[in-house]
């Protein structure tokens, strides 16, 4: 009895690393904006390369970290002004934004091209993830 227990106790400890291995971010308030919405309240849209990740410490605690800093390689742009480089902070909280060098991911950025922000809430992702909001947000340009 005791190791029938165990044994769905494990499975169910492996059954969760594996369908939320990915899951960096929480959104609790509730809002999943659509691609519209989202591309309305953005200052940039675009599909961009991680170029690199800047773990920064936190003045209070010099072990701990306080946000990742990440630039991004603009390879196609759907609203803002032009640049090659925009700067993405990721704070260190439950809502962060985790993305990995060297992928691809489409953003929805609010700030500046220096210090820009992505809402964990909205259709932000790895680019072959998002295809759809791609197709979405490449009708909408034409109008």
């Amino acid at each position: 009895m005791k190791f029938n227990k165990k044994i769905k106790s494990l499975l169910f400890f492996i059954l969760t690393v594996l369908c939320f291995e990915n899951a960096f971010a929480l959104c609790m308030d509730g809002r999943h904006p659509t691609v519209q919405e989202e591309l309305i309240s953005s200052d940039y849209v675009f599909i961009g390369r991680i170029e690199k990740s800047k773990d920064i410490a936190s003045a209070d605690d010099p072990t701990g970290i306080d946000r990742i800093e990440y630039d991004v390689r603009v390879e196609k742009l759907f609203k803002g002004r032009a640049t090659k480089i925009i700067k993405i902070i990721s704070e260190n909280t439950s809502s962060r934004f985790v993305m990995v060098p060297n992928e691809t991911y489409l953003l929805f950025v609010v700030g500046s091209k220096k210090n820009g922000l992505v809402d964990s809430c909205g259709n932000s992702g790895e680019s072959t993830l998002r295809s759809p909001e791609i197709l979405t947000l490449k009708s909408l340009s034409k109008k």
